[in-house]
């Protein structure tokens, strides 16, 4: 209905609680719409967690401009100031749109995480371009008042038959089946808002058809209904995974792990987690990447080791690092390894994406200066955009 509106067309707000679907909702319907809207442009951008470089809005619009200009075969004329580039955004999708035959469709999810996000999506309030629509997510608890009254598409919580659903097709998919009693406690506990929340009723469903603390389909569930909220459950899963692993070392190394992936930048590499724990054997790696990925605990994000849900981030700082943002014993060991790699002339786009930002974290002048001077870390910034940051 949005994109078939006649102009000009507000930005579309999906709002709803964290762990409520928006993103979900967003990549599945581009999915769609691209199948079924070949002519149409998708210009497109996923907030991660916040101060990562997801989140930093130059290079949000830089990316963005440049996805513009490659679809029309050409960059000449991009600045790289970054005060320009914010600047000159709306004069670009000015400029192209009328040179496009079809829609041109912007989505942002997480607007609300950009880094100052009303000052630097001005924009957005303005008239857009008659064939210009956007599709904008926000948590509904930070979004700024001026956005609240564009059209809106709230996602309430799971309603009863859909926690069940949700359930079931899980059970489903490991030959397991709740029998009536347990159907019953299961809708008993799900009733109130934080319960019926789409993160936690999926989270939860992992979490009984997981065998990795080997408890019994039962047991599970009764201590899941214990958790009133997804915070709790996430630190359930994180207890049952410990409980799977059978040696000290390998539960040690799996609290560091998580604790380096909290104090990174942009996640870990599986070849850096090896190198960080030259005792973590492969095979263990594996089963922990698989069961941390099953329990909606971190995935794989262009090769890195992040974590799904901001949620799972939250609950590894309670859990692990006694709820601080992160640990300087972590930081710098990640700084130690990277300045490893930068004393053996092994500069890589990781080297230049982790080691400046943690030297700046850690407020260690010095030495972030004496990175800088290394040509090779200060040419991967810039050529990257990444310069603004520091």
């Amino acid at each position: 209905d949005m994109i078939a509106a006649p102009p000009p067309t507000p930005p579309l707000l999906v709002s709803g609680g964290p762990g409520s679907g928006k993103s979900l909702l967003l990549s599945k319907w581009i999915e769609l719409q691209q199948k079924q809207s070949p002519n149409t442009l998708f210009l497109y951008h996923f907030v991660g967690r916040p101060l990562s470089t997801s989140s930093e809005p130059v290079l949000i619009i830089k990316r963005l401009t440049v996805k513009l200009l490659q679809h029309f075969w050409s960059i000449s004329g991009l600045s790289m100031d970054p005060s320009k580039i914010l600047e000159e955004f709306p004069r670009w999708l000015e400029r192209l749109s009328a040179r496009h035959q079809g829609n041109i469709i912007i989505i942002i999810d997480s607007i609300d995480q950009i880094h100052q996000g009303e000052r630097h999506m001005k924009w957005l309030i303005d008239p857009l371009p008659v064939n210009v629509r956007v599709v904008v997510s926000v948590n509904v608890e930070t979004c700024p008042e001026a956005w609240r009254l564009w059209p809106t598409l709230h996602l309430d919580p799971l309603s009863p038959r859909e926690v069940r659903s949700v359930v079931s097709a899980e059970c489903q998919g490991t030959d397991l089946k709740l029998n009536k009693d347990q159907e019953k406690k299961l809708e008993r506990h799900c009733r109130s808002a934080s319960t019926c929340n789409t993160l936690y009723v999926t989270l939860l469903a992992r979490v009984i058809t997981s065998d990795t603390a080997g408890w019994s389909l039962e047991k599970s569930l009764d201590q899941c209904l214990e958790c009133q909220d997804t915070m709790a459950l996430y630190r359930l899963a994180l207890s049952m995974m410990l409980k799977s692993l059978s040696t000290d070392t390998d539960r040690h190394t799996m609290k560091e792990m998580l604790c380096l992936v909290v104090s990174s930048h942009n996640g870990m590499s599986e070849s850096e987690i090896l190198d960080l724990f030259p005792e973590l054997e492969v095979p263990v790696l594996s089963f922990l990447l698989h069961h941390l990925n099953r329990l909606c605990i971190t995935t794989l994000r262009c090769g890195l080791l992040t974590f799904q849900h901001q949620q799972a981030c939250e609950a590894v700082r309670l859990e692990f690092l006694g709820g601080s943002i992160s640990s300087a014993p972590h930081r710098g060991k990640l700084i130690h390894y990277f300045n490893q790699q930068l004393s053996q002339d092994h500069v890589t786009w990781r080297v230049a994406d982790e080691l400046p930002w943690l030297l700046q974290q850690q407020e260690d002048r010095t030495k972030l200066q004496l990175c800088l001077l290394n040509l090779f870390v200060s040419q991967n910034l810039y050529k990257r955009g990444h310069f603004s940051e520091l």
